[in-house]
């Protein structure tokens, strides 16, 4: 389909990009073509309203309506840049401390979700970067994988024979683990891939149980496909180990997080808890986790972690002295503060 791309930029900062696609809605043509002429003249001629309104013998409301549809419709892009040189130093330093590639992004606001999607949006524009065809890509659940796919486009680049499995079982009764079936969903159909969720239970009542379910061919091929992935897409659960979905709905009891903080717990990833070294901590609950052990995740070629906001660097920490990521997205105050505490550690 044939498509027209323009770019301006405005005071240096605001680039506004206008997508012309033959076809794309379902208006009529004049309307498609009065949408694309007030959009065009309005963001990048700067021609008002009124104006606009006043040439095309219509009402001022109806050019605002279809600029704001022109946006809706993905028309108009706003994208906000930065020369950035304060995070690029800032890059610098988590390479030289960890010799791990970092995006870190600007914090402009101290809003964690509006830095949350800003970070998810970066990833998601280089995943496909690093997913090759006839590849196994393997997914944590959780609320920064949900903003990640939220962000994910199709590129038009299809990856043959892709597979998207996710990593660890659900937490019985929540919609934030509930959704990790939207979120394969949206993987698979970005990269025209099959998807897979993990059909069971992230924690079972005991070992015993676990054994069995390991055992059934439906949850045996889900794990055999993790095992087999080369690329995994990791979110870092929260360093205050009680203020998680885990112990939300009760998945793990307090007394098991108290233990786990005791001995040295600062995040985990798939439900997987590990130390200020990236070490898995085996408790009593190890056994009973359904799920990719830390171990085999840090044995992957690409191991992708996005993580945002304060409370996660203590964990995101530990992922990269232990080598559980090798690539991290993450923003400007997140970095500040894993790059304290790392020069904090080294003191003691």
């Amino acid at each position: 389909m044939p498509e027209l791309l323009t770019e301006m930029t405005i005071f240096g900062i605001l680039k506004v990009r206008i997508s012309f696609e033959i076809g794309g809605t379902k208006m009529n043509d004049k309307e498609f073509q009065l949408m694309m002429s007030a959009a065009k003249q309005y963001y990048q001629l700067g021609i008002s309203q009124d104006e606009i309104a006043k040439k095309a013998f219509v009402s001022k409301s109806t050019i605002s309506r279809l600029i704001k549809r022109a946006v809706e419709l993905g028309y108009v892009e706003f994208k906000i840049y930065d020369a950035g040189e304060t995070v690029s130093l800032l890059q610098q330093e988590m390479f030289d401390e960890f010799g791990v590639s970092c995006i870190v992004l600007p914090s402009y606001v101290d809003e964690y979700l509006v830095q949350l999607n800003d970070v998810c949006a970066y990833a998601a524009a280089e995943l496909a970067n690093f997913i090759d065809e006839d590849e196994v890509v393997g997914v944590t659940w959780g609320l920064t994988t949900e903003y990640l796919a939220k962000n994910l486009k199709i590129t038009g680049k299809e990856k043959r024979n892709v597979k998207i499995c996710m990593l660890a079982g659900f937490v019985t009764g929540t919609i934030a683990s509930m959704k990790s079936t939207h979120i394969i969903e949206k993987f698979a159909e970005v990269f025209s891939a099959e998807g897979f969720v993990m059909p069971a239970p992230l924690l079972v009542d005991n070992e015993q149980i676990a054994k069995v379910l390991y055992s059934d061919s439906n949850i045996r091929y889900v794990m055999d496909l993790c095992r087999s992935a080369q690329t995994v897409i990791l979110s870092i659960g929260s360093d205050n180990l009680k203020d998680t979905v885990l112990t939300d709905q009760e998945t793990y009891n307090l007394s098991v997080y108290n233990r786990i903080g005791l001995t040295g717990g600062v995040g985990d990833i798939g439900g997987r808890n590990f130390d200020i070294h990236g070490n898995e901590i085996r408790s009593n609950i190890t056994n009973r986790i359904i799920g990719l052990p830390l171990a085999e995740m840090k044995t992957k070629k690409n191991r992708i972690g996005i993580a945002v906001g304060r409370h996660k660097s203590l964990g995101v920490l530990g992922a990269l002295r232990g080598g559980l990521l090798n690539r991290l997205y993450t923003d400007e105050t997140t970095a500040r503060e894993v790059l304290k505490e790392a020069r904090k550690l080294k003191k003691q």
